[in-house]
C-alpha cells in the first residue's frame, strides 16, 4: 500500500505587534470622540433644561407680580435664596449651601408661589446637577443691599407711580418697592455657545 503525504505549506500569518498597536489606538480614538461628543450633547441638554426652568419661574413671577404688583420678597442680612437652600450674596458672589436640598419651603419665593392656596407654578425647578456651581437663585431688591444707586438711577429714578416719583434716597418707602423693584434670577451654564455668556441671568424691574 502507498501512502501518500500531503503537507500543508500555507502558514496562517497572525497580526504583528505594530498592527494590533495601531488598531488600538484607533479604537481609542474612536471611543473618545464617540464619548466627547455625547458629554458635549449631555451638558448641552442640561444647559436647555436650565434656560427652560429659569424662564418657568420668571413667568411664574410675573403672574404673582400682576397681582400683587411687587415680586416676592428677598432675605434679609445678605441671604439669597437658591435651589440648595438659603446661601449668602457678598461682592456679587453667591455661596449656596454645602448641602442641596432644594428651595427653602419656608423662603419668600416658595411661600409667595406655592405656599397659598393659589400655585403659581407647579413645584420650583432644581438644577439637573444641583451642586456646587451649578445651581438656581432668586434674588430681588427694592433699594436695599443688592442695588446700586447707578443701577437704580439707570432703570427706576423718575418711574412714575401713584404718590409720586422714584429716587434713590426715597425708594426704602413700602408704595415705591411696590412699583419699583430689582429681579435677578438666574443659573449657570456647563456649554454656553460662543455668543452666551456662562451665566444665564434674567433681571429687570
Amino acid at each position: 500500500m502507498n501512502l501518500t503525504i500531503f503537507k500543508n505549506t500555507h502558514k496562517i500569518k497572525g497580526f504583528t505587534l505594530t498592527e494590533i498597536l495601531i488598531t488600538i489606538s484607533i479604537i481609542g480614538i474612536m471611543v473618545g470622540v464617540i464619548v466627547g461628543a455625547l458629554l458635549i450633547t449631555t451638558t448641552a441638554s442640561r444647559d436647555v433644561r436650565r434656560k427652560e426652568d429659569v424662564r418657568g419661574i420668571e413667568s411664574a413671577l410675573t403672574l404673582y407680580k400682576k397681582e400683587f404688583g411687587i415680586y416676592p420678597a428677598g432675605l434679609a442680612n445678605n441671604q439669597v435664596e437658591t435651589s440648595c437652600g438659603i446661601g449668602t450674596w457678598s461682592n456679587g458672589i453667591i455661596t449656596p449651601p454645602i448641602n442641596c436640598n432644594g428651595w427653602s419651603e419656608n423662603g419668600p419665593l416658595y411661600q409667595a408661589l406655592l405656599g397659598g392656596e393659589k400655585k403659581y407654578i407647579t413645584s420650583l425647578p432644581v438644577d439637573p446637577l444641583n451642586r456646587g456651581e451649578y445651581f438656581y437663585y432668586y434674588l430681588p431688591d427694592c433699594c436695599g443691599d443688592q442695588i446700586s444707586e447707578g443701577d437704580f438711577q439707570e432703570k427706576c429714578e423718575g418711574y412714575n407711580e401713584p404718590s409720586g416719583t422714584c429716587d434713590f434716597e426715597s425708594c426704602g418707602d413700602l408704595t415705591c418697592k411696590k412699583f419699583c423693584c430689582w429681579l435677578r434670577l438666574g443659573t449657570k451654564l456647563e456649554n454656553p455657545t460662543p455668543d452666551e455668556s456662562s451665566s444665564f441671568i434674567i433681571e429687570g424691574f
